[in-house]
């Protein structure tokens, strides 16, 4: 018999499977407990309603980008570095996520459902800003940004997920969104 922490692990697995299969409107409390091999009633003890499951996935997959990110962040060899690699790096992650590739597919308002709060789920924003400000309080030197590094997070992440949201741009290339970003929250070099 499996304990309740190894079901729930089993029945978030299938729910991330069934998400990319089916896409997230589509897939029940009951499809994914039949893809994980539990019974109805072990998966509604778990997560007593949908959103309790789609809230649960994603914070896990948000986990999983954050140690993705982390390891970015701690090999960067300096600030430059450490914001050129981040750009492409999130924009891919993102775009190559089969989840992510699904919802913005067939049922993007599901997307936006992540990133507006409701209720007392945390959003996309909320989960993944705390990576993205202590990579940059870690990497940036202050007195080059425009404002906190809090601040520098949250406009980066947003401007991030808009570009995921709707990823047909004219900029070509994840060169020229990371200038643009770059160019938003750095400081004018002083004059001599």
């Amino acid at each position: 018999m499996d304990s309740p922490t190894r079901a729930s692990d089993r029945l978030l697995e299938a729910a991330l499977d069934c998400f990319a299969t089916y896409g997230v409107r589509k897939t029940s409390i009951r499809d994914v407990a039949a893809r994980a091999g539990v019974s109805a009633t072990t998966a509604y003890r778990a997560f007593a309603t949908k959103p309790d499951l789609i809230a649960a996935v994603f914070r896990v997959e948000v986990g999983k980008f954050s140690a993705a990110y982390a390891q970015i962040a701690d090999t960067a060899n300096d600030e430059n570095d450490l914001l050129e690699r981040t750009v492409p790096f999130v924009l891919d992650y993102f775009s190559n996520h089969p989840v992510v590739s699904r919802i913005l597919a067939d049922e993007p308002e599901q997307l936006l459902d992540l990133i507006v709060q409701h209720g007392d789920s945390p959003t996309a924003l909320e989960l993944i800003r705390p990576t993205a400000e202590a990579a940059i309080a870690n990497g940036v030197d202050p007195d080059r940004l425009r404002g906190t590094a809090a601040q520098i997070a949250e406009w980066c992440v947003r401007m991030l997920i808009s570009f995921n949201l709707a990823p047909r741009t004219t900029l070509t290339g994840h060169d020229q969104i990371t200038e643009l970003l770059l160019h938003g929250i750095r400081r004018p070099p002083a004059s001599p």
